[in-house]
């Protein structure tokens, strides 16, 4: 593996630890069923994301961190836990 394929690996890695941080900081109500239904999702696509880590598929990997990044804001938007970035 190249120096700059590795790099780019731990950024990536750096991203999915990052999505983890943000999902472990976030608040989700377990008696609404949205939110139930939200971190599932969530918490599936960063089951995949890891897995595909492991095999190094870098592009499925980084749909997988952005569907789950795209709920997790979706969430901390409708919740008020986010902000709008332009």
């Amino acid at each position: 593996m190249s120096s700059e394929a590795a790099m780019q690996a731990t950024l990536h890695s750096e991203a999915l630890t990052e999505l983890e941080k943000s999902v472990a900081t976030t608040q989700f109500d377990s008696a609404n069923r949205m939110h139930a239904l939200r971190l599932k999702r969530i918490m599936f696509y960063i089951s995949q994301a890891r897995a595909y880590e492991q095999q190094n598929w870098q592009y499925n990997r980084d749909d997988a961190v952005q569907r789950a990044s795209n709920i997790l804001r979706h969430h901390q938007m409708k919740t008020g836990q986010g902000s709008y970035v332009l």
